[in-house]
């Protein structure tokens, strides 16, 4: 159930979210990354204060489902998708938006907690507690703008179909029963200006490395991931929500048993966090700032003054140079380095490795 706000002051496409009394957040412009830290707001409302800034940007906007909206929104991205969808039962009148290449089917939250889950049948997801979606008015990357298939304020909130309920409230199915076939619980993984292209890459082979892990050792590498990837979330590298939410999907899609997977993340993410850990090193720390760095700055202009450079005096040429340098100077009228250090690099070339110094003289060792 939703609480209807007033917000008259705000543009229309932040105005219908938010009097409808859900969590709004903004996106970039005709994208789907968040444009903020939204964690808060996965429990909280932002203040309309904060929302009219917001909206002052020309930028998508996000809704964030579960119960902080009381919403659950059944993501279909094909017209087979919504075809399925239909055969399993939909209701007749609920909010649902087209969108760029699907439909999105706006439920009333159930209560407790509702998974976001993907995959729960081809090109459909669900998006419930800590995940989002891309509200109506706002525009894809392709042009098409998201449109509601009946006007705002003609339709109520319908209740969750029960087979949608039972999917997103256990991921197995039931030893001897039909069996759904297997998808992801997992946090909406849009990508996240809070993840730097360094932590992106460390989640990706630490997932990777999880999924591959052989049986018996996967709580372990559980706890590994969960330790290492927490350093670099408090390092500032990663976004929490979204980390996490890749650890918990990597390791149930591993086979680790629910519970076992929730007890050793949380494990292994306290310690990591008590530990912050940055890219080290030139590699790590280009990466980092490659990242973080939209633009090359401008360059500095020299100082006016320039540090003091010594002179080149004849002590620093080798004896039997020196009267020769210091003669050729004098007769060119040029200063003593334009024809000392010519000179000795063209000796060296000529001596090369042919001439050596023995520090010691009883030993082979030459210089």
């Amino acid at each position: 159930m939703t609480n209807a706000t007033n917000a008259p002051d705000l543009p229309a496409i932040w105005h219908d979210p938010y009097s409808r009394g859900w969590s709004v957040i903004p996106l970039e412009r005709r994208g789907k990354k968040p444009r903020c830290r939204w964690e808060q707001y996965q429990s909280q409302r932002a203040p309309l204060e904060t929302i009219a800034r917001w909206a002052v940007d020309d930028g998508n906007v996000g809704i964030v489902t579960g119960a902080v909206s009381g919403i659950v929104v059944l993501d279909l991205d094909s017209d087979d998708a919504i075809a399925e969808a239909r055969r399993r039962g939909l209701p007749s009148s609920t909010i649902v938006v087209k969108t760029a290449r699907g439909e999105h089917w706006y439920f009333r939250h159930p209560g407790g907690t509702i998974r976001n889950g993907t995959k729960i049948f081809p090109s459909a997801d669900v998006r419930g507690d800590g995940g989002y979606v891309v509200a109506a008015g706002s525009i894809h990357e392709t042009g098409v703008v998201y449109t509601y298939h009946q006007p705002p304020g003609l339709v109520e909130l319908a209740e969750m179909p029960q087979w949608l309920r039972d999917l997103v409230t256990k991921p197995a199915s039931s030893a001897g029963g039909a069996s759904e076939p297997k998808w992801e619980t997992e946090a909406v993984r849009q990508p996240s200006e809070l993840t730097t292209r360094y932590g992106a890459s460390a989640l990706e082979r630490e997932v990777a490395v999880l999924r591959q892990s052989p049986e018996g050792e996967r709580n372990n590498q559980l706890n590994k991931s969960a330790f290492a990837i927490a350093q670099l979330s408090a390092g500032g590298q990663l976004d929490e929500q979204e980390a996490i939410s890749s650890l918990r999907a990597a390791g149930l899609a591993a086979g680790l048993p629910e519970q076992e997977v929730d007890a050793t993340l949380a494990s292994g993410w306290k310690a990591g966090l008590a530990l912050p850990r940055v890219p080290q090193g030139r590699h790590e720390a280009a990466m980092h700032l490659a990242e973080d760095t939209e633009e090359w700055p401008d360059p500095l202009p020299f100082p006016d003054k320039l540090l003091p450079v010594p002179p080149f005096r004849p002590e620093m040429l080798p004896t039997d140079l020196r009267d020769w340098v210091v003669d050729i100077a004098e007769r060119m009228n040029v200063p003593l380095d334009f024809v000392g250090i010519p000179a000795m690099v063209a000796l060296g070339g000529v001596i090369g490795r042919r001439a050596g110094i023995k520090p010691q003289a009883n030993t082979d060792w030459m210089e």
